[in-house]
């Protein structure tokens, strides 16, 4: 026997049977209403899950184009410290001055062909780059040099080196500096 003070709610009451969803005995299967929310619940998993992937997707590029960015300014960088001077440091300075020799382009993050295709071969400075398919291949005009050494010789105690390399990613254009001083020259 129920305790006075527990609620009765008689199985009789037309209210409580609409508040309750209930089923009769040997139906089987889902509702139709069941079967709606629960396609919206996939539905929306599944957007979040193609959307996760395509952020992903665009995160790994930046990364890998950050990456071949960073290894071609270290590389650069390598030159720079290794350049043979002899005795007069200012050997070094003319070199990384003259634009021949101050900037460089990196392969792996050239512009797209359409950017130079127009232009004749070797008057951008690069590399060529070639097109295949079809038949054949198709050289155009070489990308524009993405990276630069900027020697600052102003103080005559230091020597200020800047390595930038420049390029054109998803988001638009992307920069990768790094600085170096010498404070002194050992023979």
């Amino acid at each position: 026997m129920r305790s006075p003070e527990t609620p009765r709610w008689p199985r009789h009451d037309r209210r409580f049977r609409l508040a309750v969803v209930t089923r009769h005995k040997g139906a089987a299967g889902m509702t139709l209403f069941e079967v709606m929310v629960s396609v919206a619940v996939l539905s929306i998993g599944a957007l979040v899950a193609v959307a996760s992937m395509t952020t992903t997707s665009q995160v790994d590029a930046a990364i890998s184009d950050r990456a071949v960015a960073l290894r071609a300014a270290l590389a650069q960088m390598e030159k720079v410290k290794s350049f043979d001077y002899g005795s007069d440091f200012q050997d070094f300075i003319d070199h990384w001055t003259d634009p021949a020799n101050a900037t460089f382009t990196v392969d792996a993050l050239a512009a797209p062909v359409a950017e130079f295709r127009d232009k004749p071969l070797g008057t951008t400075g690069g590399t060529n780059y070639t097109q295949s398919g079809g038949t054949g291949s198709t050289t155009y005009g070489s990308a524009p040099p993405q990276g630069q050494v900027v020697c600052d010789a102003t103080d005559p105690n230091r020597v200020e080196i800047r390595i930038a390399v420049n390029w054109k990613g998803k988001a638009g254009n992307e920069t990768l500096s790094i600085p170096m001083t010498f404070t002194g020259v050992v023979p």
